[in-house]
């Protein structure tokens, strides 16, 4: 209960176990810690694995945007003759310059909205291959909220944004 301070929680839980354990003196020794709501903490391999789940999601991460990004440049390769042509019947730098933005900006948001579905369709399996991170409230919330909605957005934008500016460079 709220109006009940810790210690004396502590003392109540520990009266409960002293009484269950001279109910039944053939089992080992009652013990009883409480903690604050909240105040979670994880084993050790089960950060290890969260935090390898982190990083591999990272890499993968990386890995992709790499790939865009040679991919943007092969596409800029075969693009060339047509911007040639568009910068000699007279289209302007910032005229090309924004259509090749506008070009990765929409590529980016449709590989971010993509990764989002999938994101949101495998939940059910990252909670069955990891439940004990259900049962934490903090540090780690297993769930796609706003700020990853935010996150991925502003990550898909900038993305599209290199994905436009390297081929303009090429």
């Amino acid at each position: 209960r709220r109006d009940v301070a810790l210690p004396e929680a502590q003392r109540r839980a520990d009266a409960v176990a002293a009484r269950l354990q001279a109910e039944d003196p053939l089992e080992d020794g009652w013990d009883v810690k409480l903690e604050p709501v909240g105040a979670h903490r994880m084993a050790p391999d089960e950060q290890r694995t969260l935090w390898t789940l982190v990083g591999t999601v990272g890499a993968l991460l990386l890995i992709a945007c790499v790939n865009g990004v040679n991919l943007a440049l092969v596409r800029a390769g075969a693009r060339r003759r047509e911007l040639g042509i568009r910068l000699a019947i007279g289209g302007s730098r910032a005229r090309l310059l924004r259509l090749l933005v506008i070009e990765g900006m929409g590529l980016g948001v449709a590989g971010g909205l993509a990764g989002l579905a999938l994101a949101l369709s495998s939940m059910t399996v990252v909670r069955g291959i990891l439940p004990w991170i259900v049962a934490y409230s903090s540090p780690f919330e297993l769930e796609i909220g706003a700020r990853v909605f935010v996150f991925a957005f502003g990550l898909a934008c900038l993305v599209g944004i290199v994905l436009g500016l390297v081929p303009a460079t090429e």
